[in-house]
């Protein structure tokens, strides 16, 4: 029997015995489909009743039953089975969907993507794992085909994502290349879009490279410490903190800042024991001049973010600024987090690494300053 009519016998027999009071499909309501059902008996998809179940329907029915079926366990299986089983992708998609071709590695990336739905903070897109399961193998091809909405497409640019964290950036470059859609784990938009990311391994090295879409607005400075004054209007600070405000939002396993550092630097460099951490935020924490650009603005040089405490990249361009004491000033009003207790902790941790950096000789014009900052973390 083709297994589609296997399965609609079937359900006959498992909806006709969940009407009955005695849990059995009998003889008189399945007449039609009698040899199909011995077939499903013979398959070990419905048990037939024996002997003294007939005796005990007899009774009840008040008629001699000669037979009666319901599913076996392995039916009611395949019952559940089939009510999930892939669809066949339409050929006309409707309006708003896109084809999409999947290699098989991309194919496994995103069954695994769907599959760990339930452990997600961001779960796939809604009815993206309906689209998965029906995915058709082209034919003569090696290619997977989907119909996807703009916003599964997003949904599968980040699982794809996921992957190239943790295994290979292949699936997430095939998929931006052939359609335009990458995942960028940064969430402001006045970041570069990542286009790619390429993966290597030389003996116990591990090396990645990202592209990311040209900028070509002019940083702010060729210097990371500011040797000039700067006028930019208010709006400009307050997109800078509005864009800070929506990293830090971020939730991430990536580390920018380590507690061992701030235990063994901040005493050895700003003279305290290293202040308790309120909270830990995503930071991009390398915010200098010459990774920021004006009109309009652009945050650049991405590699390291990671979680830091409350208040560093506040803290980091403030630290970058002293020379300037009127945008040194401009950056304090900006982010009321600097000199508030919670940013204590951002603060002591910016002055002990630049600080540590003088010590070996770099970032010297910024000597006197420090170490009139770490005088006045010492004090509160």
């Amino acid at each position: 029997m083709h297994d589609d009519r296997a399965v609609a016998v079937l359900r006959e027999v498992a909806d006709r015995q969940e009407t009955a009071g005695h849990g059995w499909a009998l003889d008189g309501d399945l007449r039609p489909v009698k040899q199909r059902v011995f077939n499903l008996a013979g398959r070990g998809l419905v048990e037939l009743a024996g002997r003294e179940d007939r005796a005990e329907l007899s009774a009840w029915e008040g008629r001699p039953v000669r037979w009666a079926a319901r599913p076996t366990p392995c039916g009611h299986a395949l019952l559940v089975y089939s009510r999930l089983r892939p669809q066949p992708a339409p050929d006309d998609p409707g309006p708003g969907l896109r084809r999409v071709e999947l290699i098989p590695a991309q194919m496994t990336a995103l069954r695994l993507f769907v599959a760990l739905a339930d452990q997600l903070r961001v779960p796939p897109a809604s009815g993206l794992a309906e689209r998965v399961r029906g995915a058709r193998r082209e034919q003569g091809t090696n290619r997977h085909v989907l119909y996807l909405s703009p916003e599964q497409m997003e949904s599968v640019a980040y699982g794809f994502w996921l992957h190239s964290m943790s295994g290979s950036a292949l699936e997430a470059n095939r998929f931006a290349r052939d359609y335009d859609v990458a995942h960028d784990p940064a969430p402001a938009t006045e970041t570069p879009a990542l286009l790619a990311v390429h993966d290597t391994v030389d003996d116990t090295t591990a090396y990645r490279a990202e592209l990311s879409a040209r900028v070509d607005e002019p940083v702010l400075s060729d210097d990371p410490v500011l040797q000039r004054d700067l006028q930019l209007p208010d709006s400009w600070w307050e997109d800078l903190a509005g864009t800070l405000e929506k990293v830090a939002a971020v939730d991430t396993d990536r580390v920018a800042v380590r507690q061992q550092y701030m235990d063994r630097a901040i005493p050895e460099f700003v003279g305290i024991p290293a202040p308790a951490v309120t909270r830990w935020t995503a930071a991009h924490s390398d915010l200098h001049w010459v990774n920021l650009t004006a009109a309009p603005l652009r945050l650049l040089d991405w590699e390291g973010w990671g979680r830091a405490p409350e208040g560093f990249d506040a803290a980091t361009l403030y630290a970058y600024s002293l020379l300037q004491e009127d945008v040194a000033a401009r950056v304090h009003d900006a982010f009321p987090v600097l000199g508030s207790p919670v940013g204590l902790a951002a603060e002591a941790t910016v002055c002990a690494q630049l600080l540590q950096t003088v010590a070996r000789g770099d970032n010297l014009n910024l000597e006197d300053q420090l170490r009139h900052w770490s005088e006045e973390l010492r004090r509160r």
